[in-house]
């Protein structure tokens, strides 16, 4: 027998990323994404690294989407600062990106799961930081 789907609810998600540090992306206007909430995480010494979880938790809805709709994805990303002719612009470039995350198990194994993901980012950013600091 295969693994088993499990539907995850926001409130145990977003409390366990909260209390790990990380909070909902905000937009102006909405609370969260129109499709998904996104939580992130800047690095604590080097904030220009950002962890972020695209949590596949509706917008609309108090749990994930659907059985084989989508996964819960994490990914490092850095701000860069760019000088250009009218001053000085942030781009955001795409550092690392995760394992999937596929919600089977329990509940709480597939936040368990997004947890250790998220601290594979943030030992990934240590090692661009590492590398990088002359």
């Amino acid at each position: 027998m295969g693994a088993r789907y499990v539907e995850v609810r926001r409130e145990a998600m977003c409390k366990a990323l909260e209390a790990a540090g990380f909070k909902p992306e905000v937009r102006p206007g909405r609370e969260f994404h129109a499709y998904e909430a996104v939580y992130t995480r800047r690095h604590d010494v080097h904030p220009e690294y950002e962890i972020k979880v695209y949590t596949s938790i509706s917008a609309s809805s108090g749990s994930a989407r659907g059985c084989g709709e989508d996964s819960i994805k994490v990914v490092l990303v850095e701000h860069v600062t760019l000088r250009g002719q009218k001053g000085p612009y942030v781009v955001v470039q795409g550092r690392g990106k995760a394992k999937k995350v596929l919600r089977t198990g329990s509940e709480q194994a597939v936040i368990e799961r997004t947890l250790e993901r998220a601290r594979e980012m943030y030992a990934l950013a240590n090692e661009y930081i590492r590398t990088s600091r002359r």
